[in-house]
């Protein structure tokens, strides 16, 4: 069971730094839960919530400092140079939707491995 100091520590640990998404540190509610997603401020003027492997980068939550401005698509096109594959989760937005569907992204549904049915879109790199 986590205590109340280790939420804290959680909340509040040093952030890393990876060439695309920048400053990130996990989530302090996605250490207590174990989904593993942290929190980032991409140098691109994207932050939000993500998760990622060498090869995937899973997307939670997006937000653009400037909105209209061109940052996610700027975003989305070096995420494609970094990743494999790019899943974004829980789309509310019907703009968000036609936009990653312009880019190339298509239907996708997964339980993951807490039971938890996801449904976004997906890219995947051609071979």
């Amino acid at each position: 069971m986590e205590t109340l100091r280790d939420i804290t520590k959680a909340m509040t640990s040093t952030p890393s730094t990876h060439p695309l998404l920048g400053k990130h540190e996990l989530d302090g509610f996605s250490k207590i839960l174990g989904t593993r997603y942290y929190r980032f401020v991409s140098p691109l003027g994207i932050d939000g919530l993500a998760r990622w492997t060498d090869t995937q980068l899973e997307l939670l939550a997006v937000h653009a400092a400037c909105p209209g401005c061109g940052q996610f698509k700027a975003f989305i096109e070096e995420a494609k140079r970094h990743f494999a594959t790019i899943c974004v989760w829980h789309i509310g937005n019907a703009a968000l939707d036609a936009a990653l569907k312009r880019y190339g992204f298509t239907p996708e549904s997964v339980v993951d491995e807490f039971g938890e049915h996801l449904t976004g879109l997906r890219w995947d790199k051609k071979p």
